[in-house]
């Protein structure tokens, strides 16, 4: 650093008040670890979302094209999988079903949210680790 430049006069000012670099340095450290558990949140509903495509056993999914994210589904109309099922090569079309419900315990009043899939009971579609042929 140059002396007389700016960065010369800041730490200059930091290193003769440490009450100020104890200040800085603690912000920023706090603004890491506030970043750095946003990001875990964030990872973690992204791995939840994508979990599904995942275990799904099929070469193509067809979502509604303005779906934006696996939470929240657009219904397809339902002319649209019997026209992929129409196309050659397709050997089968399976549709999954997806719902939400308010599941509410009685004992104490709080309530969560629950999202319930529901997928033909004839078919092989999901891939789960320890169970047959779901």
């Amino acid at each position: 650093m140059i002396p007389g430049g700016a960065g010369w006069f800041g730490c200059r000012l930091l290193l003769t008040e440490p009450r100020r670099l104890l200040a800085a340095v603690a912000a920023v450290a706090a603004a890491t670890l506030i970043l750095a558990i946003q990001l875990g949140f964030f990872f973690g509903v992204i791995d939840t979302q994508a979990r599904f495509a995942d275990v799904i056993q099929g070469d193509l999914v067809l979502l509604h094209r303005a779906q934006t994210h696996l939470d929240r589904w657009n219904e397809l109309e339902g002319i649209r999988p019997y026209q992929a099922g129409g196309v050659a090569g397709v050997e089968r079309v399976v549709p999954v079903y997806r719902g939400g419900l308010r599941w509410e315990n009685r004992a104490d009043g709080s309530w969560r949210r629950v999202v319930g899939l529901a997928l033909p009971p004839d078919g092989l579609l999901l891939d789960l680790p320890g169970r047959a042929g779901l």
